[in-house]
């Protein structure tokens, strides 16, 4: 079964927003080439859909304050404090997540890439620079994404989306 029925109209609606494709000039499509797109294309669908699920869990967050300022009273349910403690787990590892994503593997990256390039003395070397920055960012998102996955299989966000299918 395809992933996008699973995930229902938003997720396939952020997938087609994501797969972006560029007409890039000759000799930069040396670089840019389609591969190297399908990359990007995989990294930012991943980054836009962990954005998704923290603004998700938030937005959470801020219904149920709105509804405790409506009726002035808080729900002391065990249910509702059971899931109140959830999302502020699930709130608290994503947020965690997304800031190692942007400092601990983009920054860094980045500065590693932008330091090799500094160092080249040819395109080919550049281009090679830039596959090495390309597959070592996957690969790091591609742990994360695993992560996510064995953890958030099995819990709901909304009724119909399942938060681990998000990141298969």
């Amino acid at each position: 079964m395809h992933v996008a029925r699973l995930c229902g109209p938003l997720t396939m609606f952020l997938n087609v927003l994501t797969g972006f494709s560029v007409k890039v000039p000759w000799p930069m499509q040396l670089m840019f080439n389609e591969e190297a797109i399908a990359k990007y294309n995989s990294l930012f669908s991943f980054l836009l859909r962990v954005n998704r699920l923290q603004y998700g869990l938030h937005r959470v967050w801020a219904d149920n304050m709105r509804r405790i300022k409506r009726n002035r009273v808080a729900d002391k349910t065990s249910t509702n404090a059971r899931l109140l403690s959830l999302r502020a787990r699930m709130s608290f590892l994503v947020d965690n997540l997304q800031y190692y994503l942007q400092v601990d593997v983009l920054d860094a990256q980045y500065a590693l890439f932008t330091d090799a390039i500094d160092r080249c003395r040819d395109f080919d070397a550049i281009t090679q620079a830039h596959d090495h920055f390309l597959t070592t960012l996957l690969t790091q998102v591609r742990i994360a994404r695993e992560i996510l996955c064995n953890i958030f299989c099995c819990y709901r966000v909304t009724p119909y989306t399942r938060v681990g299918l998000l990141f298969r």
